[in-house]
């Protein structure tokens, strides 16, 4: 999966989680400080993401707060 369908990947699941689209997110966001998602979508946004891209990016013991960073979800998704 290239970046752009990765980008794509993470914009479905925000609006699969947050039941609306999200506009203004960039690959410098943090989904998590900029108040995107709380504790409890951001466990949901992750597994929406790994259901849209067919594998798991994040694993559970690796969950911080950097894991939201947009950068890095492009980065992992894309194996970049």
């Amino acid at each position: 999966m290239n970046k752009e369908e990765a980008k794509n990947a993470i914009g479905e699941s925000l609006a699969t989680v947050l039941g609306t689209e999200v506009d203004g997110w960039e690959e410098n966001t943090n989904l998590i400080d900029e108040g995107y998602l709380d504790s409890l979508d951001s466990m949901r946004f992750l597994f929406e993401l790994d259901k849209k891209v067919g594998k798991k990016v994040v694993e559970d013991h690796e969950v911080e707060l950097e894991s939201f960073q947009v950068s890095f979800l492009l980065n992992r998704i894309s194996g970049e």
